[in-house]
C-alpha cells in the first residue's frame, strides 16, 4: 500500500485550542485523528487508482480468454456439422 504522510498531532491540537476547543478535548481529537490516519484501513487515491487499473487489466484478459473459447467452440461446432 502507498505510504501515508505523518499527522502532526501537536499542531492539530494547537489549532483546535486556538479555535476555542477545550485543551483536553483538542488533544483527544488530535490523537483520534492520528490513529485513524495511521490505520491500515485508510488508502490513498493513488493506491485505489493502481488497484482499479490492475482489476481492469485482469478483466480485459478474462474477456479475451472467453472470446477465444467462444470462437474455438464455434469452430468445433462448424467442423462437427461437416461430418453430419
Amino acid at each position: 500500500m502507498a505510504t501515508m504522510e505523518t499527522f502532526d498531532t501537536l499542531a492539530a491540537a494547537r489549532r483546535l485550542r486556538e479555535a476555542g476547543v477545550d485543551p483536553g478535548q483538542a488533544e483527544a481529537h488530535a490523537e483520534t485523528i492520528a490513529m485513524a490516519v495511521g490505520s491500515s484501513e485508510i488508502v490513498t487515491k493513488t493506491y485505489l487508482r493502481a488497484e482499479l487499473a490492475e482489476l481492469r487489466a485482469t478483466m480485459e484478459r478474462g474477456q479475451k480468454q472467453i472470446l477465444f473459447a467462444i470462437v474455438a467452440v464455434g469452430g468445433l461446432v462448424v467442423a462437427a456439422m461437416k461430418y453430419l
